[in-house]
């Protein structure tokens, strides 16, 4: 089985929290994979740079502004990647037609995929 140390860093509990559930569920381990979850706070740039992290929004952002050359993986998935809380009574998305939801700012990278999907 092969391992990846995959670095947070604290900038929002939606990219970690997939990673975690995805490994409560198992489906690393049908893949093949152990995705070790690190807290890269307190990481370096250049730690950060010569690993994987969560968060394309952050790390697209530093490598624009900071000139840092990198590499983008794309993963397609047959799993959820995006879910949403709400009170009991909403049982689909087409439930929340025409209601007010809260969301991320338009300007992050959660708010503007939000507003992808719901569209």
């Amino acid at each position: 089985m092969y391992t990846i140390d995959l670095a947070y860093v604290g900038r929002g509990l939606h990219e970690e929290l997939v990673a975690y559930i995805a490994d409560q569920q198992g489906y690393y381990a049908d893949e093949g994979v152990h995705v070790a979850l690190r807290d890269g706070c307190s990481w370096g740039d250049e730690r950060l740079r010569r690993g994987a992290t969560i968060g394309l929004g952050r790390a697209l952002l530093s490598r624009l502004a900071d000139g840092i050359p990198w590499v983008a993986l794309h993963v397609n998935t047959h799993r959820p990647l995006f879910w949403f809380l709400a009170r009991p009574g909403p049982t689909s998305l087409a439930d929340l037609a025409g209601r007010r939801l809260a969301v991320h700012a338009p300007h992050t990278a959660p708010g503007c995929f939000a507003r992808i999907v719901l569209r």
